[in-house]
């Protein structure tokens, strides 16, 4: 079996960020992002019917022609508070919610936290927390087409697997910056 695939995609996005300083000690910040994206599959498969024992039968190729597509749409705000505790000593804190549509849809309200240190001009300190959320990428989403391959060569073994999901992940972070010179 042999393909021809040809993939377009098309993305567009708006984001917004604002900040308001509340003194010398709490800046807020918050922001939106919305980005829309539209990915298109299409391709030429050539497979061979095959008997009863799965083996290949004969020697004239079927063409079968697959044209996909799918849209899929991310929506984010976040809101986060920088707390000055002192002249070398920073809190940011915050929350994120992020919201994934396409072949299935998805959201999380994720947590972020970290401190930074900065006793002198040339070091810098932190440590923090993050939960992420990261939509997979359009392209990765098939669409249900396997069944197009029903008794040729190009049938796979699985007909339908789990849905791609959103990647989410903890980040921890520690660290120490050192300029030099």
């Amino acid at each position: 079996a042999d393909a021809d695939l040809r993939q377009t995609s098309r993305a567009w996005g708006v984001q917004n960020d604002a900040s308001l300083k509340l003194g010398d000690a709490h800046t807020l910040r918050m922001g939106t992002h919305y980005q829309h994206d539209r990915t298109r599959s299409s391709s030429i498969n050539r497979v061979f019917d095959v008997d009863e024992n799965g083996e290949q039968d004969g020697d004239d190729p079927i063409v079968i022609l697959i044209d996909q597509a799918l849209t899929g749409k991310t929506y984010s705000f976040y809101a986060q508070h920088e707390w000055r505790l002192g002249d070398a000593l920073t809190l940011n804190y915050g929350l994120r919610y992020d919201r994934f549509e396409a072949a299935i849809s998805e959201d999380q309200l994720s947590p972020r936290v970290a401190l930074v240190w900065k006793p002198g001009d040339a070091t810098t300190f932190h440590a923090g927390y993050a939960r992420t959320f990261t939509p997979p990428p359009l392209e990765l989403i098939a669409g249900g087409a396997l069944e197009e391959f029903d008794g040729t060569t190009g049938e796979t073994p699985a007909q339908q697997g789990d849905p791609v999901r959103a990647q989410r992940d903890h980040i921890f972070d520690i660290g120490v910056q050192q300029i030099l010179g």
